[in-house]
């Protein structure tokens, strides 16, 4: 592959590098003069028709994630004729988390952190654009001479998974930093990010992941039954803090993880400042209105009162002074007031949560203007929307099959199932019959 050049214009000079999916060179593009990375899939998928659908799809879905801390996407090519199917990408000099852990073995707490907020930037922008990574893991953060962080391989993590299984059926991902949900094939979302780079964050704290072993199955297994041994039990000098920012990211059940990038990284910053965690708050009794079987007594008190109010009513008068008429009608009312007051709560109560349970949820519209139509379908799909063409127009700018515009507009909250619609490019309008002969006149 070496001298070779695809595309007419990428000269391959140097593999940098291969994993389960594909092969990296680093290549020349004769065009911009400039160096690129080139990610070659491997034969095995070249000859999927189905999985080399998806890998176009979502690799161009990828390319529209400009970002500081995210390896950009400049082209996708392919070379039919020799299975050749390849994603170039940009080049960064330096080198990945996994051999800087295996130099250093473990970082310092302040480093770890600031690499696990440079990843969860990334993560935030991709995840508001719709795109999960699904493969975070030390071989795709780039930390370059400069001491910055880049996410790589969105593109193929992308094609790879459009519902965590892909075309042959097999789960995807790295088996030491895949989410339970991952590993049993379920639906993953942002959360299933948020787990992996928790035993990203784990391995540079502590030297090593919490599930490891020489089966992928096995380690899969672990994360679906197994609790993971806390960063501080292996090395006490952990912040308290942190330790449990990293075990509310690895919880097993999704919605017990983060809900976002954002709440992560103010997490961490949180524990670096010593102040209080949003991961603390969820093991607080909560204000739902609930039936208790029983109240449990304090340190004994419960039954001393008990106990205490009998003795007191033993040691009464047995003959008390008869109640007038008066009396008991007002008691009477105000019982009658009292149980009136219980069912209207009780109705409002079971009304509220039967409508809240058919209720259909809101998902905030994202923004496929400028993307191919097959684009802004899988985008949509992914937020539970689906795509109606309602219109379609000439433009002199936008090629044809692109989204000129859409509605309801980016950002939006609409509930789940709706449709937007879109209006899509047709290209530039030709004049029919061409250009007339004008020559001598």
């Amino acid at each position: 592959m070496i001298g070779r050049i695809l595309g007419g214009r990428y000269e391959i000079v140097e593999r940098l590098g291969s994993g389960g999916m594909s092969v990296v060179y680093k290549a020349n593009c004769t065009y911009l003069r400039r160096q690129v990375a080139v990610k070659i899939l491997h034969e095995q998928y070249a000859e999927d028709d189905e999985f080399l659908q998806h890998f176009r799809r979502e690799a161009w879905a990828a390319a529209r994630l400009s970002h500081p801390n995210i390896v950009n996407i400049y082209d996708v090519g392919e070379e039919p004729e020799d299975n050749i199917y390849y994603i170039v990408m940009e080049y960064v000099p330096g080198e990945d988390l996994r051999q800087l852990l295996r130099r250093e073995e473990r970082l310092s707490t302040s480093r770890a952190v600031g690499i696990a907020l440079e990843v969860l930037k990334a993560l935030k922008f991709a995840h508001t654009k719709g795109v999960v990574h699904r493969d975070i893991k030390p071989d795709n953060i780039i930390v370059d001479e400069n001491d910055r962080v880049k996410v790589m391989d969105f593109g193929i993590a992308r094609a790879q998974d459009l519902g965590t299984v892909i075309p042959t059926n097999k789960v995807v991902g790295s088996a030491r930093y895949m989410s339970p949900e991952q590993a049993r094939g379920k639906y993953t979302d942002a959360r299933s990010d948020l787990y992996s780079l928790g035993i990203v964050l784990y391995q540079m704290l502590t030297g090593q992941v919490p599930f490891d072993g020489d089966s992928s199955v096995g380690i899969a297994l672990e994360h679906i039954n197994q609790t993971p041994v806390e960063p501080k039990t292996i090395h006490p000098d952990i912040p308290s803090s942190l330790n449990r920012v990293i075990m509310c990211a690895l919880e097993k059940d999704p919605e017990r993880r983060y809900p976002t990038a954002q709440a992560m990284g103010e997490d961490l910053v949180a524990a670096l400042k010593g102040e209080a965690l949003w991961a603390d708050s969820r093991s607080k009794a909560d204000d739902r209105t609930r039936v208790l079987s029983g109240v449990p007594s304090v340190a004994g008190w419960g039954s001393e009162r008990v106990s205490g109010s009998r003795m007191a009513s033993r040691h009464q008068p047995k003959e008390t002074p008869p109640a007038s008429k008066k009396t008991w009608v007002s008691k009477r009312s105000i019982l009658w007031l009292l149980l009136l007051a219980l069912f209207v709560g009780i109705v409002v109560y079971a009304g509220y949560w039967v409508a809240d349970w058919l209720s259909v949820p809101e998902v905030s519209v994202p923004d496929v203007v400028g993307e191919r139509l097959s684009t802004a379908e899988s985008v949509l799909a992914e937020h539970g929307l689906r795509a109606e063409v309602v219109a379609s127009t000439h433009d002199d700018e936008v090629p044809a099959n692109y989204v000129l515009s859409q509605n309801p507009p980016a950002n939006r909250d609409i509930r789940r199932g709706q449709s937007v619609h879109l209006t899509i490019s047709e290209g530039p309008e030709w004049i029919e019959g061409g250009v007339p002969e004008v020559v001598g006149m």
